[in-house]
């Protein structure tokens, strides 16, 4: 029987699953169903799955312990399975970025390295300057707070952050009729395209005290979240004083609302923006909007791509954040007992199948 919300047979059978829907191509595990959704040829849209790497230490301790003795993290460092090829990102050491006043201070990592095992630098992403391979770059960012007032506690707070995003495997067309795949194949489809393999995080330590009565100031935690974020890219072929548009998508509406829109050519290339709605335009459109068009809304007050030079033919990519379908995939929490620590590494793993 045909669902207008997908095909589905319940408890499949080992190594077969009925598919019913010839036009169907979207497949969707629901427990223990496959979903097929009639989605036309194509997806209007693109899925990225994203980890998120966070490392956070806080040491404090009295005003009169010197901030040399306090917990900070000085180096991470995580190897990624890339196929036959091991890639590792690094941020390592702190140099002054901004001191706020006396006794506060904001550093950065001084180095930031993505490259391969041997050594070589790798570019990710620059193949070309409008190709946006979604799979990269990583990105990273570090900080290192440090509070080193004589009259209150000093406190070194190191923040490591390390992100990638990968896309998920296109939505795969079945052979039909005598050609069905198996359960096993079905389900192959639906793996998000993250590289299989192990994840090994190691976290630099310098030596530090702990003061009695701190403890509960001196600590350090590790997580990494999988989150699900959806994006596209294309030519637009309509700018006007707070919408752009492009008449060649299909998107359903209100599926941008609340993410962003970066310009990715032209006058207004690198500039971003809010999306506050999306909605497509019939042949008798509202008072000095295009006919037939699918347009962006962008949110008001703020910038717009038309006061930013964009034109007509200029290239896009409009992305949510990675807020859907969100686990954790790694956590820990180590809390320090008051004496002195020696210096010490961290090593955390974990396998994607």
């Amino acid at each position: 029987m045909f669902n207008p919300h997908g095909t589905y047979r319940r408890g499949p059978i080992k190594g077969e699953i009925g598919l019913l829907c010839k036009g169907a191509i979207g497949l969707r595990s629901i427990l223990d169903m496959v979903g097929l959704y009639p989605l036309g040829e194509e997806l209007p849209f693109k899925r990225l799955i994203g980890l998120t790497f966070m490392y956070t230490a806080l040491g404090r301790n009295p005003a009169d312990h010197p901030i040399s003795s306090i917990l900070r993290a000085n180096n991470f460092k995580l190897t990624i399975p890339g196929g036959t090829i091991p890639y590792y990102a690094e941020m390592s050491d702190w140099k002054m970025y901004i001191i706020y006043g006396l006794g506060y201070c904001l550093k950065r990592p001084s180095t930031l390295t993505l490259s391969s095992v041997q050594g070589d630098e790798v570019c990710f992403a620059k193949l070309n300057k409008y190709l946006l391979d979604p799979g990269f770059p990583f990105w990273q960012y570090g900080r290192l707070l440090e509070t080193n007032k004589p009259t209150s506690p000093k406190q070194i707070y190191s923040i490591y952050r390390l992100g990638v995003n990968v896309p998920v495997d296109e939505a795969a067309v079945p052979g039909w009729a005598e050609d069905i795949p198996s359960e096993a194949e079905l389900l192959a489809m639906m793996k998000p395209a993250l590289w299989a393999g192990p994840y090994n995080l190691s976290i630099d330590l310098s030596a530090f005290t702990v003061a009695e009565g701190y403890e509960d100031k001196n600590y350090s935690t590790m997580r990494v979240d999988m989150g699900l974020a959806i994006y596209d890219t294309g030519e637009l072929s309509y700018v006007g004083s707070k919408y752009v548009g492009d008449k060649t998508k299909s998107w359903p509406d209100h599926l941008w609302s609340g993410t962003k829109l970066t310009m990715l050519s032209g006058v207004a290339a690198g500039k971003q923006y809010i999306v506050a709605d999306n909605f497509k335009t019939d042949s008798s459109p509202p008072y000095s909007l295009p006919a037939n068009e699918r347009l962006l809304k962008m949110y008001m007050p703020g910038p717009t791509p038309e006061a930013d030079g964009a034109k007509k033919g200029d290239l896009y990519k409009v992305q949510s954040h990675f807020n859907k379908s969100s686990k954790i995939i790694l956590g820990d929490k180590i809390e320090f007992d008051a004496g002195s620590h020696g210096a010490q590494t961290l090593n955390y793993s974990f396998e994607i199948e």
